[in-house]
């Protein structure tokens, strides 16, 4: 949402979806003068209504700097009923009719990039309200959103219908689906894993350090962990895109980013000349299992929980901040991790229920460390079970 220009209003809703009102430079010349305004001032007036798409690319240029066509493209999301209300500043009103179409914008990866930038230099100006959000028109530090008209033709359909509206980022995942989870290697030297687990493919690629550590870190914002930049040469934004403010940094990143795709890893994705982000979901990323230590804790033979955690790791770019998982798991899970801590086969115990044993494992444990960024805390390799983290005890 931006910031309303108009610091007059007395009702104190101070933020609008980005946008404005039609005026004489959206029209074409003949329809500039004065014979034109019977028919402007007509209500739902048919020549105002169909130069508004003019009024949004004027206005999107002027509030967001995006341009039609390079920046975005955009479509006739709805019209809204004519809105009539009584406003205007100090002694001065009138019973004022809006006739106003709302778009949906969809944004190039370029015009996404540089609309997060933006955003992300002039907070003041901009917000961002999600549907919730926009239904109660309040957020809790007493910012709030304008859309009176809105809500006067949608009442409680309000959310909803925002929520159907399709997303605005063009951002695809390159890889998506269990056959293309990707490792990102703890350390230049390391492989990278590519595939289903249980049935990766090791990709081993030479790295220097800054071109592993700017990878990793793209990764690891990317997943959507803690992460604090120790240079002024990186910025974050959102929905994992960095902007990288030395150009020479920039062409090195560029030359990285084509021997990753001539490897079978298009992993990096550059627009603008200074964005970048890891084209990859974030369902599809983890990061090597050296990277991670566990402890179990409980009391007895009872249940307890397993505590997975990231080693904190430095590089060029940032240090990379321990994460945890805290995983509540079975009596019988735990019989599990102690028999392999042991040597031991766990589905041979006598006291360990071997049905359904990988579901569970799946469910209760893997669904809560993939969130951190490890692919699978306990892996079979040639019929041996092995726990994939180092034991922190």
């Amino acid at each position: 949402m931006h910031h309303r220009e108009d610091k007059d209003r007395p009702d104190g809703k101070n933020y609008v979806f980005p946008g404005g009102r039609l005026n004489a430079a959206d029209l074409p010349p003949a329809q500039r003068g004065p014979e034109a305004l019977p028919e402007l001032f007509q209500s739902a007036s048919p020549l105002a209504m169909g130069y508004l798409p003019k009024t949004l690319e004027r206005e999107l240029n002027e509030e967001l700097k995006l341009v039609v066509g390079e920046d975005y493209s955009y479509e006739d999301f709805m019209t809204l009923l004519p809105f009539r209300q009584v406003e205007g500043a100090r002694n001065n009103h009138a019973l004022t009719e809006y006739g106003i179409k709302i778009f949906q914008v969809r944004l190039t990866l370029k015009g996404e990039a540089a609309l997060y930038d933006r955003v992300c230099n002039e907070p003041g100006r901009f917000s961002w309200f999600s549907a919730e959000d926009l239904t109660r028109q309040t957020l809790p530090d007493g910012r709030s959103a304008y859309i009176d008209a809105l809500k006067s033709a949608l009442g409680d359909e309000v959310q909803p219908t925002l929520e159907k509206a399709p997303d605005s980022s063009s951002f695809t995942p390159r890889f998506s689906g269990e056959n293309q989870l990707l490792t990102i290697p703890s350390s230049p030297d390391r492989p990278f894993l590519f595939g289903k687990t249980g049935k990766e493919t090791t990709i081993q690629l030479a790295m220097t350090n800054d071109q592993w550590g700017l990878l990793f870190t793209l990764a690891w914002y990317r997943k959507g962990l803690e992460l604090k930049l120790g240079s002024k040469e990186i910025s974050l934004l959102p929905s994992g895109w960095v902007r990288l403010n030395d150009p020479s940094q920039m062409v090195e990143a560029k030359q990285f980013a084509s021997v990753l795709a001539d490897a079978g890893l298009p992993l990096i994705e550059i627009t603008g000349d200074v964005y970048l982000r890891i084209a990859v979901g974030k369902s599809n990323l983890f990061f090597d299992d050296e990277l991670y230590s566990y402890s179990l804790n409980r009391e007895g033979d009872s249940d307890g929980i397993l505590d997975v955690s990231t080693h904190a790791l430095s590089t060029r770019w940032g240090t990379i901040h321990s994460s945890k998982a805290a995983v509540p798991i079975t009596k019988n899970i735990c019989r599990v991790i102690v028999a392999i801590q042991q040597g031991l086969d766990p589905v041979s115990q006598p006291n360990i229920r071997g049905e359904d044993l990988q579901r569970d494992l799946r469910e209760k444990i893997d669904t809560r460390t993939r969130q951190i960024g490890l692919r699978k805390f306990i892996r079979i390799d040639s019929g041996q079970h092995i726990i994939a983290p180092a034991s922190a005890a």
